[in-house]
């Protein structure tokens, strides 16, 4: 399954545990599932996708932006593909915990 962000971009998932998640340099993203679709709750860039999802120190402003059901989906790429991704992950919604 392949979730797309920004229209364009596939992103593995979305899953709905975090373990889904390969230990791979990427892009993350944390959704929340509403009953009208998924809403982007955070998104992070990191060489251990799955290591910084389970140890992210923003769960509890996850837990507090969401309405539904978190689910998380990942893009792998090395380390200046990620950060370019993550550049336009971020431009194109609000993203209430992103740090």
């Amino acid at each position: 399954m392949a979730y797309k962000i920004a229209g364009v971009h596939d992103f593995e998932g979305p899953f709905i545990s975090c373990y889904s998640l390969r230990e791979e340099s990427g892009v993350y993203v944390v959704l929340d599932l509403r009953a009208d679709g998924y809403h982007m709750v955070d998104a992070g860039e990191s060489g251990s996708v799955r290591q910084a999802v389970e140890g992210h120190g923003g769960k509890a402003c996850w837990e507090e932006n969401r309405r539904g059901t978190l689910h998380y989906a990942a893009w792998y790429g090395d380390e200046a593909a990620r950060v370019k991704m993550l550049e336009v992950v971020t431009g194109s919604c609000e993203i209430p915990c992103l740090r």
